[in-house]
C-alpha cells in the first residue's frame, strides 16, 4: 500500500518530480501515455487557475454587453444563448430525474432525452443511467447518485457513483473532466469508477490511466488496476479490483445494448469480453477465423453477461471454457 502524505510545495520545487519519485519503482506504462500523463499533471496546475480567468471574463463580458444594450435601447429585446447540448441519455434503468438549469424545472427523462449545460441527473436507490457524451465517451451513473452537466467537456459528481469509459483523445484535447468535492480526476483513453460518500472519494481505474488532483493532495497517476481513496486531506494509492473482478458488475447492468442478430461470434465475443473485463483466447487462428464465419441470431437482452457468453458459444460449433479472468475457445 502506498500512503501519498499531505501535499506542501517547496519554492522551486518540481511537482512533478514529487510525484514520480514518491511511486517508486513500478513497471513502465505505455510510453505514450506515460508521456501524456506527464503533460497532464503539468496543466492540471494551472487548470482552476484559467477557470477563474475563463469566469471572470465571461461575467466581464456580460456585463459589457448589458451595458451597451442599456445604451442601444435594446435590452428590452436581449435574448440568452440557447443552452449547449451536451450529452444523450442512450438507457435508463428504475427512476431516474433530469433538472434542467433554465427554470430548474423537474423532469423524468427519456431515451432520447438530450442534456445540456447546467442539467442535473439524479438516481433513485434502483436508478441507473447510460449517457453519451458528444466527446466520444459513455458516463454510467449508478443509484443513489446526483452529477451535474457543467459544460460539453466537466461533469461534477456530487455524490454516488459514475464509470466512464473513454477513446484515446488527441495531444491536443484535455477530454473529459470529473470533479468532485475532494478534487478532479482527468483520464487518458481509459475506463475508470469515481465514486464519492459522505467524507470520502474514490477513483478505481479499470483500464488505462487516471490523474487526481486535489486540494493540499499532490497530482496523482492511478494505472490500470490500482485504486485511489482520498479521506481527511490524506490519499491512499493501492491496488485495486482486477478488470474480471465481480465489483465492477453494477456497470454491466447499465451497458449499452448489443444487438447479436446477424453478427459474428467473434464480434460477440469481443465485445463481452469487453463489458466483462475478461480475455478471449484463442487455441490458435483458425478457430479465431472460424468465429469469423459463424453468424448468430436471436437476442441476449436480459442475460447477465457470463449467461450471454454461454447462450452464444453453446450450438456454436466451437469448445470453450470460462474461467474467472479469461474465456478460452477451442476446435470441438
Amino acid at each position: 500500500m502506498t500512503t501519498p502524505s499531505r501535499y506542501t510545495p517547496e519554492p522551486g520545487s518540481d511537482p512533478l518530480a514529487k510525484l514520480l519519485r514518491a511511486g517508486g519503482r513500478r513497471e513502465a506504462p505505455d510510453p505514450e501515455r506515460a508521456t501524456r500523463a506527464r503533460e497532464l499533471v503539468h496543466a492540471e496546475w494551472q487548470a482552476s487557475l484559467g477557470e477563474r480567468r475563463r469566469r471572470r471574463w465571461q461575467w466581464a463580458a456580460a456585463a459589457a454587453v448589458a451595458v451597451t444594450a442599456s445604451g442601444l435601447g435594446l435590452l428590452a429585446t436581449f435574448r440568452p444563448a440557447p443552452p449547449v447540448a451536451v450529452a444523450v441519455i442512450a438507457r435508463l434503468n428504475g427512476d431516474v430525474e433530469r433538472r434542467a438549469e433554465r427554470g430548474q424545472v423537474d423532469e423524468v427523462p427519456a431515451e432520447g432525452t438530450t442534456l445540456h449545460e447546467g442539467d442535473s441527473i439524479q438516481t433513485s436507490p434502483t436508478g441507473r443511467v447510460l449517457v453519451r457524451w458528444n466527446h466520444s465517451a459513455t458516463l454510467r451513473i449508478d443509484g443513489s447518485s446526483l452529477a451535474r452537466l457543467e459544460s460539453d467537456e466537466h461533469i461534477r459528481l456530487l455524490r454516488g457513483a459514475l464509470y466512464v469509459e473513454t477513446i484515446r483523445s488527441p495531444a491536443t484535447d484535455r477530454g473529459l473532466l470529473v470533479s468532485t468535492p475532494f478534487g478532479q480526476v482527468r483520464h487518458i483513453g481509459t475506463r475508470f469508477e469515481v465514486r464519492v460518500d459522505r467524507d470520502t472519494v474514490r477513483v478505481r481505474v479499470r483500464d488505462g490511466i487516471a490523474i487526481f488532483a486535489g486540494n493540499a493532495i499532490a497530482p496523482t497517476v492511478i494505472e490500470a488496476g490500482r485504486q485511489l481513496s482520498v479521506a481527511g486531506g490524506r490519499a491512499t494509492l493501492e491496488d485495486g479490483p482486477a478488470a474480471s473482478d465481480p465489483q465492477w458488475s453494477w456497470t454491466q447492468t447499465i451497458a449499452p445494448r448489443f444487438d447479436i442478430e446477424g453478427r459474428s461470434l467473434f464480434d460477440t465475443l469481443e465485445w463481452l469480453a469487453h463489458e466483462s473485463g475478461l480475455r478471449v483466447i484463442y487455441a490458435s487462428p483458425a478457430v479465431r477465423d472460424r468465429t469469423r464465419e459463424v453468424v448468430l441470431h436471436g437476442s441476449i437482452d436480459g442475460l447477465e453477461l457470463r449467461q450471454a457468453l454461454i447462450a452464444v458459444l453453446s450450438g456454436s460449433g466451437v469448445e470453450h471454457t470460462v474461467r474467472a479472468d479469461r474465456i478460452e475457445v477451442r476446435e470441438p
